[in-house]
């Protein structure tokens, strides 16, 4: 069980694949009679716990109100993709400019004077 309790998303896992991860733990708990296969709650709580930092903030919100399991991971699996959705603007590309130094005409002249004197 404290394997169960203590799972964690990797960072570039997704949720999904954290989620089957997490039921093959309850799964093997289930099988030892260590909870019960409707404890769906406590898989919940579990899932919503491990998850990385940015999730687990985004969907405080939904693990409150969603009872059911199934549903709120369709939830995070939303989140998530408007998460990545997010980042992708983030690091879009911005366009070029090219900077050039102004002429020294102005230092040229300066030095004309300098040198006259």
């Amino acid at each position: 069980m404290s394997k169960f309790y203590s799972s964690q998303q990797q960072d570039s896992e997704p949720v999904v694949k954290y989620a089957m991860r997490l039921e093959e733990i309850f799964d093997q708990a289930v099988q030892l009679k260590a909870v019960r296969r409707t404890d769906t709650d406590i898989l919940k709580k579990v899932l919503h716990s491990g998850l990385t930092r940015d999730l687990k903030h985004m969907s405080i919100y939904q693990c409150d109100k969603i009872d059911n399991y199934d549903e709120f991971k369709r939830e995070l699996r939303k989140i998530e993709t408007e998460l990545k959705e997010s980042v992708k603007e983030q690091k879009s590309c911005k366009a070029v400019t090219k900077v050039t130094p102004p002429e020294n005409n102005d230092l040229s002249e300066n030095n004309d004077l300098s040198q006259m004197k």
